[in-house]
C-alpha cells in the first residue's frame, strides 16, 4: 500500500520531485509520506528525474516518407477536369443584393478529404467548399475573374479551372432608377410627326353688314 502511495505522489505531484518529502511510521506500523516533517518524520532522498530524447529520424526514412506522399498525391490527383459552368465567360449578371450563383463540373466527383477553393480577382476566398453549387453573397459590382481549385488535406492544389471573367451589375443606392447617359426622373417628350407647311393665303377682312331699313306703320290710335 505504501509503495502505491509513493507512485501516486510521484505521478500526480511532480513538484514534489524538487521539494522535501518526509516519511513517518505510525504506532500501528502504517507508513505515511508528507511534505511536512510531523512527529517522527524523516526526510528521504528521492531519485533524480530522468528524461528521454528520441533518436533523430534517419534520412532514408525521410526520403521514403516523401516518396510515399508524392505517390499519394499522384493517386489523389486523378481529376481530369474542373470547370466553372456558371457564371459563363464574359457574361453579365444583375443582382441588387450582390448574390452570385456559382456552379462547377468536376470529373470524377470530389473525393473525401478534398475541398474546393475559389480565387476571385487573384485573392483566395476563405471558404472550403465540398459541393459543386453555391451562392456567393454581397459581391461588389463590376467586372471580376473567378478560378476554382481542388486541394487535398494538406492544402496542395491538385487541379485548377480556367479563369472566367464576368460582370455583376447592382442598382445604385443614390440613384436607383438612373441609367448611363440619362438624367434620372426627366423624360424628354416624344417627337411627333412633322407635316409640310402650306403657303399662307391672306384672308379678306370680315364683311360689314349694312343696317336693315324697313317701313314702320304708325301705331293705331
Amino acid at each position: 500500500m505504501s509503495s502505491r502511495l509513493l507512485v501516486i505522489l510521484f505521478v500526480m505531484l511532480p513538484g514534489l520531485l524538487t521539494a522535501a518529502v518526509y516519511k513517518r511510521v505510525g504506532p500501528d506500523g502504517s507508513v505515511y509520506y508528507s511534505d511536512q516533517p510531523g512527529d517522527g518524520g524523516k526526510a528521504i532522498k528521492l531519485p533524480e528525474s530522468t528524461t528521454y530524447t528520441p533518436p533523430p529520424i534517419p534520412e532514408r526514412y525521410k526520403a521514403f516518407r516523401a516518396r510515399s506522399l508524392e505517390k499519394q498525391d499522384e493517386k489523389a490527383a486523378g481529376y481530369t477536369k474542373v470547370e466553372i459552368t456558371s457564371p459563363t465567360q464574359d457574361s453579365t449578371l444583375r443582382s441588387n443584393a450582390g448574390n452570385l450563383p456559382v456552379s462547377l463540373r468536376i470529373q470524377p466527383g470530389l473525393r473525401k478529404g478534398d475541398v474546393i477553393r475559389l480565387v476571385m480577382d487573384g485573392k483566395k476566398l476563405p471558404l472550403k467548399i465540398t459541393t459543386p453549387s453555391l451562392t456567393l453573397k454581397n459581391v461588389d459590382r463590376g467586372t471580376h475573374s473567378l478560378i476554382a481549385k481542388i486541394e487535398n488535406e494538406r492544402g496542395k492544389t491538385l487541379i485548377s479551372s480556367a479563369s472566367v471573367s464576368f460582370t455583376l451589375r447592382r442598382e445604385s443606392i443614390l440613384f436607383p432608377n438612373r441609367r448611363p447617359g440619362k438624367t434620372p426622373g426627366i423624360r424628354p417628350p416624344a417627337p411627333g410627326p412633322i407635316s409640310p407647311q402650306s403657303p399662307s393665303i391672306p384672308r379678306p377682312p370680315p364683311s360689314v353688314k349694312p343696317p336693315a331699313f324697313g317701313i314702320s306703320s304708325p301705331a293705331p290710335k
